[in-house]
Parts: structure tokens; C-alpha cells; sequence
């Protein structure tokens, strides 16, 4: 099975940027902390933790690298010190609709996530008010840390002048210490865009 955490610690490279739009804003006065790419946010729970300005997560794949810069990670260390059992973070605008940019870029990650031998599941979509989401769940082969399944959900919130701001979200299955999906969906529920 592919974990978030052989994602994390095999399949993914971390490798340090020296600029990040990504941002963990913690405001005096509220106990909420808040994980910021540009002018969108979601409100991170407990158990999240910031990787920090310049982190980028990638994702190999046949058609290129997938990035995600400054994601905030779910259970850090959980697999022998390393790997994560979710990231969640803000990829960089994109243009079209917001139902075509969730389903793609869910699309990609389901893949990407998979690996070479896993299976990525169908890609669902739904409108929201702020945008659309698209959710896909990966079966795959058994790793070092394993979960059963993985999911990757898609945020993708409407911008002002056609732009999109697409975040990513994914994250172990039936796998303990796994983010559990009430907390995924607080998280996902809490996206504002501006």
C-alpha cells in the first residue's frame, strides 16, 4: 500500500526553494492557525504541523514533477521518524473554471500518489460555493508504513479575474494515527478565499 508516509519518505523528494507564498498565520487573539497561499486559507486542527517556508513536496511522475510548496503535515514522524499520514497545501493559480481545475488536478495527484503499481480510483466532483472539490481514493501496494488506501481531495476556490486557487489534500485510509474524515472535512469546510 502506498501511505502518505512512503509518499512522504520514498515516492516524494524534499527539497528546499528559497521563496515560499505559502504561510502559516497564527493571529493574535485566535486560537485557530491558518495555513495561507496567497489570498486563500484553511484552518488547520490539531496534529497539524507547518513544514516551513522553502519545503516542497514532490511527486515524480511520467508527465513531470508534482509541487506542493510549504504543506502543513498531519502526524509528522509517525513511520520510524519520517513520512506524515497527511499534507495538506496550496498549489499556484491556475486559470479556467474551477470544475475543470479540481477534476484535473485531482486526476494528477490520484495518479501520482498511486505510483507505478497502484490504482488510482474514479475522480468525483461537487460545486461548492467558493468553488468545486473533487475527491479520488488510491489503492495501493503494501509499504514500510502501511494504510490500505489513500485520498486525495482537491479544493479548487474561485478567484477574482477568472483565477483559481487550487489545495490539495491527502491522506491515509484505515490506517492507524490516519487523519479521520471529520477532521478532513472541518478542513476542507473551513477554505476561504478572498
Amino acid at each position: 500500500m502506498l501511505t502518505v508516509a512512503r509518499v512522504l519518505a520514498v515516492v516524494a523528494v524534499v527539497s528546499v526553494v528559497g521563496v515560499s507564498a505559502v504561510a502559516l498565520v497564527v493571529r493574535p487573539g485566535d486560537p485557530d492557525r491558518w495555513l495561507v497561499g496567497g489570498e486563500s486559507r484553511v484552518r488547520l486542527g490539531s496534529g497539524w504541523e507547518l513544514t516551513g517556508p522553502g519545503t516542497v513536496v514532490q511527486y515524480p511522475t511520467r508527465a513531470g514533477t508534482l509541487r506542493v510548496s510549504a504543506p502543513a503535515v498531519y502526524a509528522a514522524g509517525h513511520c520510524r521518524g519520517t513520512g506524515s499520514r497527511a499534507f495538506a497545501g496550496f498549489l499556484p493559480v491556475a486559470t479556467g473554471s474551477t470544475h475543470r481545475v479540481a477534476r484535473a488536478v485531482a486526476a494528477r495527484w490520484a495518479r501520482a500518489a498511486a505510483g507505478a503499481t497502484g490504482r488510482p480510483g474514479a475522480v468525483t466532483t461537487r460545486a461548492l460555493d467558493s468553488g468545486h472539490r473533487a475527491d479520488a481514493t488510491v489503492r495501493a501496494p503494501a509499504g514500510e508504513c502501511p494504510a490500505p488506501r489513500a485520498r486525495v481531495s482537491v479544493l479548487a476556490l474561485d478567484l477574482p479575474g477568472e483565477r483559481v486557487r487550487p489545495l490539495v489534500l491527502v491522506r491515509d485510509l484505515d490506517a492507524p494515527g490516519a487523519l479521520g474524515d471529520a477532521d478532513a472535512e472541518r478542513l476542507l469546510a473551513s477554505a476561504e478565499s478572498g
